[in-house]
């Protein structure tokens, strides 16, 4: 007859496995909490271009709307159209050419002006450019 051993675990292996455990998972709760951190730093960040962008868009509208009305008053009056602050107007093409800035971003316009009453002023060009250093991004 062969004689079968008990394998007992004292305490000291006990504890060892809860060490480890209590560790395994403080160490996945602190990567999950960086990783919820970088998170919300790329989505506010997110949230800023986007603002940032659709209110130059929002401004490149109103500046097409005034573009329009100016160039409406202009065939109204039987004169050519003069252009404002940083506009140019190239009246062969019946364009106007401008941009607009916020100081990271610069949006690039081309508009087709109204050659009668009926039309109205329309994008051709709508170019976003944006300069940024390489280590904002990191």
């Amino acid at each position: 007859m062969t004689k079968r051993g008990n394998l007992a675990i004292g305490p000291g292996a006990a504890s060892l496995i809860l060490v480890s455990v209590v560790l395994s998972l403080t160490v996945l709760g602190m990567l999950s909490l960086m990783g919820a951190k970088n998170d919300l730093r790329l989505a506010s960040r997110s949230a800023q271009v986007t603002a940032s962008v659709y209110e130059l868009n929002a401004q490149a509208e109103r500046a097409l709307s005034r573009l329009d009305a100016r160039a409406h008053a202009a065939l109204a009056a039987g004169g050519q159209l003069q252009p404002e602050d940083g506009e140019v107007i190239d009246g062969g093409n019946a364009a106007a050419d401008f941009s607009l800035t916020d100081g990271v971003r610069t949006l690039t316009l081309t508009a087709a002006l109204p050659r009668t009453a009926e039309e109205h002023a329309a994008w051709r060009v709508h170019r976003l450019a944006v300069e940024t250093e390489e280590e904002e991004w990191n």
